[in-house]
């Protein structure tokens, strides 16, 4: 097991560079190492008990009158039972990116989406793949990690049934720029809409779109569906 020092030095991105000591000869390391992953984590399940408690009034579909969004709420969002894939899909995953918590919830939202085509954007998002061609074997992915490949995929694939965004990049010249590209049926998953004000100032300026039908927050993703037919709502869901 490496031992850290306990002092350390920041890089240019102000990033932690811990000095980890293997032998006689030290070496730098990335917070990837275990004691870090352990501790990324421990602040993690703090931030979701924190989340879950200031939003206790939005817990399981409670104030929510639309059938649609009901169902969405308490049949995929909150279902809690254990899918076939579960397990295999277990033993594969690397989880470099998102919570096996939701990544199972993209399994589901997938499940009852049921798309043909699909857009990963960001870097690693392979596990998120699996789990959405184990939900729905018949959906085409595609995957880029620039705004420029995306749109080209977009292209490419003429519409676009499920989008997964997950980049540090601003959201909003993207999500405009894919918008005419969403399919009636479609669904758009954007993940850290909470990450900085700015990410949450032009998630909340996007979903006012008017083809934006209705949106969830769920804190760590925002779910956005475009069917006509809907009524537009925007919901906050303590998830």
């Amino acid at each position: 097991m490496k031992r850290r020092e306990k002092n350390f030095v920041r890089n240019k991105r102000s990033i932690p560079i811990y000095k980890c000591i293997s032998g006689a000869k030290g070496k730098e390391c990335d917070l990837n190492c275990l004691p870090s992953r352990y501790m990324q984590r421990f602040i993690y399940y703090l931030q979701r008990i924190g989340v879950w408690c200031w939003r206790i009034r939005q817990r399981r579909g409670y104030n929510i009158h639309s059938p649609f969004s009901f169902q969405l709420v308490k049949g995929v969002i909150y279902q809690r039972g254990r899918y076939y894939a579960y397990e295999a899909l277990h033993q594969t995953r690397k989880g470099q990116a998102l919570p096996e918590r939701d990544d199972r919830l993209l399994f589901r939202l997938a499940n009852d989406n049921q798309p043909r085509t699909a857009l990963f954007v960001g870097l690693d998002t392979l596990d998120e793949q699996r789990y959405v061609t184990a939900a729905c074997q018949k959906c085409t992915c595609h995957s880029a990690t620039t705004t420029e490949e995306a749109l080209q995929q977009a292209q490419q694939m003429g519409h676009i049934d499920f989008l997964f965004l997950n980049t540090s990049e601003s959201i909003a010249p993207l999500l405009d720029a894919l918008l005419p590209y969403a399919g009636q049926h479609a669904l758009f998953i954007v993940y850290g809409i909470h990450r900085s004000r700015a990410t949450l100032q032009a998630w909340r300026e996007w979903r006012n779109t008017e083809s934006v039908r209705v949106t969830f927050d769920l804190y760590w993703l925002g779910l956005a569906y475009f069917e006509a037919r809907l009524n537009k709502q925007d919901y906050t869901i303590n998830y």
